[in-house]
């Protein structure tokens, strides 16, 4: 039997949980007369961009589409798509298809008519991981696109991207989800399976989901085959000893955690995991009563003078507002920004 994550993927836009203003745009594009010949969904691993940009495919195909232009999902074609399958849809894993040749072959078909849809799609997973010469074939494509031809980009490091390709993309950001929304979908998928969970069980699944569907239905299945609810380090995306050692530098040496900033390439879940770190750390000083407070936070509690805990609480939320809603280009400067504030605190506190 298929895995929850999944049996439960949505097979078109009305089933996308927290449907934001990216999905909401991303919809109201793919079903406009102005369609661009290339879209660049990012997000972080697990927010479902390749099942997104299968959903798009599915617009130029589906012929039993939903009075509000949504697609079926159920159709033959749709079906087809969403198995990999369908004649006009080609998905390309970028991972281990990077280099030239594989550019020049993706080139090659480019140039074919669709068969059965209005448009060829070719879906470029993980696209990051393409190679110098790779990218150039792919901009030159993007340069003079075939008629009827849709180049869907997903990414989870888009800012690895060459400029000049991005340029020519309509960027679809897909955010992390909100906990409401996680909560919601494992109820209905609990609901669906006809199983019940405590509301403790329940808010440790969410808390490890880490704000991605895909993490949240795997955590829920493993729970629901061992009974075992995850631990407090699965609540973060980062591996726990990285967010360790910076979270321990930022109280110790503000200035250390600048090198640890520059060598991680996705800034906004590096925040979004330190931000539920140090919560959890302020938490425990308070002595609230928290069952997701990870055990390595009782060493740095020691060293962490609750001042000290509220500037660093404070210039995380700052930086998580800034990258959520103002998606500076260079994410990464938001967190060297972290780490001289906090600096710069402890200097005007020991004068």
């Amino acid at each position: 039997m298929a895995s929850l994550a999944v049996r439960y993927r949505p097979t078109r836009f009305g089933q996308i949980v927290g449907k934001n203003k990216a999905i909401l745009g991303l919809y109201s594009l793919v079903n406009s007369d102005n369609v661009p010949p290339a879209i660049l969904i990012s997000g972080s691993t697990g927010t479902g961009k390749t099942t997104i940009a299968r959903i798009v495919a599915k617009t130029f195909a589906c012929n039993s589409k939903k009075e509000n232009g949504d697609v079926c999902g159920v159709c033959e074609d749709c079906v087809a798509i969403a198995n990999s399958k369908f004649p006009d849809v080609k998905e390309i894993d970028c991972a281990v298809n990077r280099g030239i040749d594989a550019a020049r072959e993706l080139q090659a078909k480019a140039s074919y008519k669709p068969t059965k849809a209005r448009k060829r799609v070719f879906i470029l997973d993980e696209c990051h991981q393409l190679t110098k010469e790779a990218f150039k074939s792919l901009l030159k494509l993007l340069e003079e696109p075939p008629e009827s031809t849709l180049f869907i980009l997903a990414s989870s490091e888009p800012t690895t991207i060459p400029p000049e390709i991005q340029n020519r993309c309509a960027h679809i950001k897909i955010k992390n989800l909100e906990d409401s929304n996680i909560r919601n979908l494992l109820l209905r998928t609990l609901q669906a399976e006809d199983r019940h969970i405590d509301d403790k069980d329940l808010d440790a699944l969410v808390a490890a989901s880490g704000g991605t569907p895909r993490e949240a239905l795997r955590n829920l299945e493993v729970f629901l085959a061992t009974g075992a609810p995850p631990s407090a380090d699965d609540s973060i995306a980062v591996p726990a000893k990285q967010v360790r050692s910076w979270l321990t530098d930022l109280y110790q040496d503000p200035l250390a955690a600048v090198a640890h900033v520059q060598a991680f390439s996705d800034a906004e879940r590096l925040v979004q995991d330190m931000l539920r770190a140090n919560t959890a750390l302020v938490l425990l000083r308070q002595k609230v009563e928290d069952p997701f407070v990870m055990p390595w936070l009782h060493e740095i509690v020691t060293m962490a003078e609750p001042t000290v805990s509220s500037a660093i609480q404070s210039a995380l939320i700052e930086a998580h507002k800034t990258l959520t809603h103002y998606r500076p280009p260079d994410a990464r400067s938001v967190l060297v920004n972290v780490c001289l504030q906090v600096d710069s605190f402890n200097q005007s506190r020991n004068k």
